[in-house]
């Protein structure tokens, strides 16, 4: 909780996506490409076919618009995590973009910080999002620490 939270911006767009209800898919779709947008890479931006495609499968499999009024709400219930992290023993690692406005990455050190023997890797150029020319290396980082581990 005394971490720094989303950018307001991205504050201001997921707490009027939780409120506006979706009635139908294709406003879940709009609004989902809406906010992909804000909380993706600059490269993700750039791949707006890509994203819809992505949220369009994912609308498909399951249109259930009083979830992400639950996601939200078990979010802001969850509270402090890092109880939980401590008591992780087995390698880890975390992966986070650099420019994630939704998670910024100092959330994502912290987590590192609370698992025994964790390292933390920073994406430069990441944000909320997989952005293709990322993967090969953090298939690196990935293949190296189950190498370690």
């Amino acid at each position: 909780p005394d971490l720094p939270g989303a950018n307001p911006e991205v504050r201001k767009v997921l707490f009027r996506a939780a409120r506006a209800r979706a009635r139908n898919p294709e406003e879940a779709l709009e609004s989902g490409i809406a906010f992909s947008s804000i909380i993706a890479s600059d490269e993700g931006r750039a791949r707006t076919e890509e994203r819809k495609e992505l949220l369009q499968t994912a609308i498909d499999r399951c249109f259930y618009p009083p979830g992400t009024r639950r996601q939200m709400a078990a979010i802001i219930q969850t509270g402090n995590l890092r109880p939980l992290t401590q008591t992780i023993s087995v390698p880890t690692m975390v992966i986070h973009g650099a420019d994630d406005p939704l998670i910024p990455h100092p959330c994502g050190a912290d987590i590192a910080a609370n698992v025994n023997d964790a390292s933390f890797q920073l994406v430069e150029g990441m944000g909320h999002d997989l952005p293709p020319s990322k993967l090969p290396h953090m298939v690196e980082l990935i293949a190296g620490h189950c190498r370690v581990a």
